[in-house]
């Protein structure tokens, strides 16, 4: 490894080798070996160029938003209903698998774990991680209630170096949240090595580099790395779904978004929602340069952020709320053909050093979304907010958005549509959850809600949760299927 390193100009990473013990000898070959070092110094160079023409005001670029072709807005119940017949036809022939991105930690919402272990206090103390695995199960039941099998949906948690052993014991100890063990994959996100703002590996301690996770555009290296793409494609999966963690309202293995893709025989598609006006900051589906993908708030510029259409929609209206969907067959041409040509980008910090002191420096970061530029077939089906995303990014008590309190609302906002959709009554504001063991989304309720009246909290559930059957679903003084509250973040 050193005369690699010395070849590349990083050899002052092994500088105090001989002052070190064995065990952070051990710690600094593991990170050194995991370091693409051959790379570094070109992928620093053209990050840095891209970095300085984002920043360049005298810089135009040919910013759009995608053309018309490329996204769904809308669609009749009829050709909805085909997409997820399709989409439990995948599930049940077992071609279907999703990925979450859970490498994050917990730290801004005042929690040590990892997002997917915490628990929001809904009324079934479950946590994200739970939710999750339940939703797989149903989407399981309802491909065999239509097609007859039940078929397998395979979990690939993408965890961290921070997050990975505490996630897997969760599992674990969880006896896998129900799923079968087979079912369930782990793999650790890729790393890179913080740099000066000259290029050289920054070392955080005598034996130790500064290193920071590789960004979400790092799904694509580790999948290849892991050996899980090569597996994907063994077991016969054609697509996999992708999404972040903290996403509440999140439909894990959307038989109707698995469906949508297969019909269109698409490489990749997205779910977006419509902005709730031009200062939201998130990011928005366009091309830049001609190459389709997400284009940053930042990068936007009021005039265009606040441009409508004669409609009077927002020009730029697509947002991006990272929940996407591959066929396998374009992703392993993407490892195989693109890998090495996915850009990174430049987030300048104060990086820790050896003696306790901060440097200026550059992390580098992959995005996710940076792969569309290589779909022929890309698409984006537009999606409710309200049904479908509701982020957890913030603390409780912050007053900002995308907190727990605002999650649990929305939750709790949705299920309470569902049970008067299903002919059902809520009394009073407050706590509503419905099982996802009981209804992926709002169906099959009818039984359990027709003409009955609840009061909250409400906690609805199936009767080996210890709900109430469905046959006799109480009138509003009984309180049915409740849990009590748990640790409220």
């Amino acid at each position: 490894l050193k005369p690699r390193y010395e070849a590349c100009g990083q050899g002052h990473v092994f500088e105090f080798w001989d002052e070190l013990s064995d065990e952070d000898k051990s710690v600094l070959l593991s990170q050194a070996a995991q370091v693409p070092i051959e790379q570094v110094g070109s992928v620093f160079e053209s990050s840095m160029k891209d970095f300085e023409a984002a920043n360049d005001d005298t810089q135009e670029h040919d910013v759009a938003p995608l053309e018309d072709q490329f996204i769904c807005s809308t669609h009749s119940p009829q050709e909805r209903d085909e997409w997820r017949s399709e989409g439990l036809r995948l599930v049940s022939a077992n071609k279907v698998g999703v990925v979450v991105l859970a490498g994050g930690q917990g730290t801004r919402l005042g929690s040590p774990l990892p997002k997917g272990m915490l628990n929001l206090g809904l009324p079934s103390n479950k946590e994200i991680f739970k939710l999750m695995a339940e939703r797989i199960l149903k989407v399981q039941q309802l491909a065999e209630a239509e097609h007859g099998s039940k078929g397998k949906i395979q979990w690939y948690v993408m965890t961290s170096e921070a997050t990975h052993d505490v996630i897997v014991d969760f599992f674990k100890k969880g006896e896998f949240l129900g799923l079968q063990a087979d079912d369930v994959h782990f793999f650790k996100q890729g790393f890179l090595p913080a740099l000066t703002n000259d290029g050289k590996i920054i070392l955080q301690s005598k034996g130790s580099m500064s290193i920071a996770p590789d960004g979400n555009g790092g799904i694509y290296r580790a999948l290849k790395v892991h050996g899980i793409l090569d597996r994907m494609l063994e077991s016969g999966i054609q697509y996999i779904q992708a999404f972040n963690v903290d996403n509440i309202l999140i439909k894990v293995a959307d038989p109707v978004f698995f469906g949508f893709c297969s019909k269109r025989n698409a490489d990749c598609a997205a779910k977006t929602i419509a902005k709730s006006g031009p200062d939201e900051k998130v990011g928005v589906f366009g091309t830049k340069d001609g190459k389709k993908g997400v284009i940053e708030y930042s990068e936007i510029g009021e005039g265009r952020a606040n441009a409508r259409t004669e409609a009077g929609q927002l020009v730029f209206n697509h947002a991006n709320i990272a929940i996407y969907t591959y066929s396998v067959k374009f992703l392993k041409d993407l490892v195989d053909n693109h890998l090495d040509s996915l850009p990174y980008h430049i987030a300048k910090k104060d990086i820790p050093s050896v003696g306790g002191t901060k440097v200026p420096g550059v992390k580098l970061e992959a995005f996710i979304f940076d792969v569309f530029q290589f779909a022929e077939k890309f698409y984006l089906m537009n999606v409710v907010r309200t049904e479908e995303f509701s982020g957890i990014k913030n603390p409780a008590g912050s007053g900002k958005a995308d907190t727990p309190d605002t999650a649990r609302r929305d939750i709790y906002n949705l299920h309470r549509k569902w049970i008067e959709a299903a002919g059902g009554r809520v009394v009073n504001e407050g706590q509503v959850e419905v099982s996802p063991l009981l209804s992926y989304e709002g169906e099959g309720l009818a039984a359990l809600c027709q003409s009955k009246t609840f009061t909250t909290p409400v906690y609805l559930a199936t009767e080996a949760e210890g709900g109430a059957p469905a046959t006799s679903a109480q009138e509003q003084e009984d309180e049915v299927g409740i849990c009590g509250p748990s640790t409220v973040l």
